[in-house]
């Protein structure tokens, strides 16, 4: 069992969490067996968090070790909305994007913008796990 016993920022919505046997979900289950096994970050594929349902997310959990031993994780939530601000910049007139949990490549986790057409696509590893992120013109905005 790998309980949550402590959220930062302490907020009534992330207390929700506080109790929580992380190796009970099966997205989180999956990545703490892997980052026990490798001693590295491992990243859940998309899940829904207790303290924001609806809104898919990411946790990466990286294993806390003390001579040989592991103690626990710490795990570090990111909404998939937010992972894409950085490579999208705030321009408003920035391309079009779509990003992907490769394993689930039907399921649009984040995007803004609308897409014409695609300009590019990338696969990015992270965590263990690999994503695609889709780039684009605007509507009527493509190749001359």
């Amino acid at each position: 069992a790998w309980i949550i016993s402590a959220v930062l920022p302490m907020t009534e919505q992330n207390a929700l969490s506080i109790g929580l046997n992380a190796a009970t979900r099966p997205g989180p289950a999956e990545a703490l067996a892997r980052a026990r096994r490798t001693g590295d970050v491992a990243v859940t594929g998309p899940i829904e968090l207790v303290q924001l349902p609806g809104e898919p997310a990411i946790v990466a959990y990286m294993p806390v070790v003390r001579d040989g031993e592991l103690l626990g994780f710490i795990g570090t939530s990111y909404l998939m909305k937010d992972l894409a601000v950085p490579m999208r910049g705030r321009d408003p007139i920035a391309l079009p994007y779509r990003m992907f949990d490769a394993a689930v490549p039907d399921t649009v986790l984040a995007q803004a913008g609308t897409m014409g057409e695609l300009l590019m696509r990338r696969n990015v590893s992270f965590g263990g796990r690999s994503w695609i992120a889709e780039f684009g013109w605007p509507p009527g905005a493509g190749r001359q």
